[in-house]
């Protein structure tokens, strides 16, 4: 009976002991489990290193007409009509305004009539000479006598070219109270209309030439460098583009934006509105060592860096989340080209605000391999 005894109470003891360590190891894998907890999902990005990157640089101008006139009288009056309104197209020599003349053609017909007036005096005193030199061939009078009249015919001559000079400044007077189109084009503005007084040289029209546009556009000088005079460019304009020539560019920085103007012909201005802005797109490679990655997964540091995460391997097979510091050498509208603390073939870990730190446990799905 003791032994038997004995035996079943070793028995239950080992129950015991094999139930109580059963029981130690699944709370010791519990607490291990919160301790450790389960590596989270994050979307990742393949970098790809390369030595030179391509960016886009975009340089704006205003597309203006290459002819352009600001029109008004020489000399001031009434304007008497205007024959050209906004919009309307005229052609070179067209007459499109006139000033009120009747004061000076009333004064044109005195100076007129001070010429005829002179011309007779002088077809007498010339007759007077010849009769006075007949005279004096007679003996009857003296060559002082014949010297007296040829005085009074020169006087008369001389009186006929002011006389004549006075008509003749009226009648450009009159020609300069004419507006003339100096070129064909189109009416921008109109400053005044009929019985107004224009004083001289006010504008009264705007004039310009549609069929020749152009645009003036600043870029760095190493920009304008690469512009090749005679080709073509692409240039985005409201929505749509349009070509354009380059013609030349002034070599001379401005002193405010410390650029260079780049002044370029519109191939097909009837298809472009002068007035609208033109952006040029220039593509440039440029020599650094990097790769791109979406600014979103950069966040700021110090000293002008900034830091990423991504994924390493923790030696025991697992990944785990790594900063890394990196510079900003060049970034476009949602991506960032940056060197340093990364290589080529790292994976970048995406939307990792809040979810991951240094050293957080993950596994990674590749969004996308673009470089």
């Amino acid at each position: 009976m003791t032994r038997s005894l004995h035996q079943l109470l070793r028995t239950v003891f080992v129950g015991v002991a094999i139930a109580a360590t059963q029981m130690l190891g699944a709370v010791g894998a519990t607490a291990q489990d919160a301790v450790e907890p389960a590596p989270v999902t994050v979307n990742a990005e393949r970098l790809s290193i390369v030595d030179q990157y391509a960016v886009e640089e975009s340089f704006s101008g205003l597309i203006s007409a290459r002819q352009t006139s600001s029109l008004g009288f020489q000399t001031g009056g009434q304007i008497a009509s205007i024959s050209a309104d906004i919009g309307d197209l005229v052609t070179a020599g067209q007459t499109i305004a006139r000033l009120d003349t009747r004061a000076l053609r009333a004064q044109l017909s005195a100076a007129n009539a001070a010429v005829d007036e002179a011309r007779a005096v002088h077809v007498l005193a010339v007759k007077n000479v010849d009769r006075q030199l007949e005279l004096n061939a007679r003996g009857r009078v003296a060559s002082q006598i014949v010297d007296e009249a040829r005085a009074q015919a020169d006087g008369a001559l001389a009186r006929i070219e002011s006389a004549q000079a006075q008509a003749d400044t009226l009648d450009v007077q009159i020609d300069l109270a004419r507006l003339v189109a100096p070129f064909s084009g189109k009416i921008t503005a109109r400053m005044a209309d009929e019985g107004s007084i224009a004083a001289p040289g006010m504008v009264v029209l705007e004039l310009m030439d549609p069929s020749q546009l152009e645009v003036t556009i600043g870029v760095p000088a190493s920009v304008a460098e690469t512009l090749s005079v005679g080709q073509s460019y692409a240039l985005e304009i409201d929505g749509g583009s349009a070509d354009a020539v380059f013609r030349s560019a002034t070599g001379v920085l401005s002193s405010d934006q410390r650029t260079v103007d780049a002044v370029f012909d519109i191939s097909e201005p009837e298809r472009v509105v002068a007035g609208s802005f033109a952006k040029l797109v220039i593509e440039r490679r440029l020599d650094a060592r990097g790769g791109w990655v979406p600014k979103s997964v950069l966040s700021e540091a110090t000293r002008g860096l900034w830091t990423l995460y991504i994924a390493v391997p923790n030696g025991t097979g697992q990944l785990v989340a790594q900063q890394r510091l990196v510079e900003i050498v060049h970034e476009n509208l949602d991506r960032a080209f940056v060197r340093g603390g990364v290589e080529d073939g790292d994976l970048v870990l995406l939307e990792t605000t809040g979810r991951v730190t240094p050293g957080k446990r993950i596994t990674v799905q590749v969004a996308s391999e673009d470089g």
